[in-house]
């Protein structure tokens, strides 16, 4: 279970560093 969270803040973690260099 732990892994399974770690890869979704992974997940997250990346989508909110895309959005952030693609809105800059």
């Amino acid at each position: 279970m732990k892994r399974h969270v770690s890869y979704q803040w992974r997940l997250r973690e990346v989508m909110a560093t895309r959005g952030i260099f693609t809105a800059s």
